[in-house]
């Protein structure tokens, strides 16, 4: 069974429609057989009562009908920013809104842009804008200490440090990778 800090686990449970070959998501980890939370698997059999699932190392896993586990797969081809941070893919699309303020930002727009090796589409209902919102807003958060300008190094070790520069994002309108 997932284990949490505090023995509260948020989620929220849906039947979802699988067939064999999808990829799918683990949405909670299982330290015991090193099923982490949002890595991928390939769900490679179903029966009447179990899943198969191959991980990417190519170890094949089984699950039972009641392993808790089968309650923490989700479908795992479409991811949002946040949980996409880490990973890399061979092609990537993304789709931001041009009116979406809290998201729209240089160092997620970097974190989207950066996550493919190959190919990488933006998909946008107005790019002008989407740009424009981009070049203005970091995405650098000040730290609490910075807010209430009370950032007094005490050691060498703590000395202030140079604000950190967010690589420039090149985007493209429209680009084929080949993706099908």
């Amino acid at each position: 069974m997932p284990s949490s800090v505090s023995g509260l686990t948020l989620s929220r449970q849906a039947e979802i429609g699988v067939r064999a070959g999808d990829v799918l998501q683990w949405t909670a980890n299982d330290r015991e057989r090193s099923f982490a939370n949002g890595e991928t698997v390939r769900l490679t059999g179903i029966s009447d009562d179990r899943l198969t699932v191959r991980d990417a190392s190519g170890t094949s896993h089984t699950l039972a009908t009641d392993d808790p586990m089968r309650h923490h797969l989700a479908h795992g081809l479409v991811t949002n920013m946040h949980r996409a941070q880490g990973t890399t893919v061979d092609h990537a699309i993304a789709v931001m809104e041009s009116g979406d303020r809290a998201l729209n930002s240089q160092s997620l727009a970097y974190v989207l842009a950066s996550r493919a090796r190959e190919g990488f589409a933006l998909h946008t209902d107005n790019a002008e804008q989407l740009i424009s919102q981009i070049e203005r807003n970091s995405g650098m958060v000040p730290s609490a200490m910075e807010v209430a300008g009370k950032a007094a190094t005490t050691s060498e070790s703590h000395a202030e440090r140079p604000p950190r520069e967010t690589p420039a994002l090149q985007m493209e309108k429209s680009r084929d990778f080949g993706l099908g």
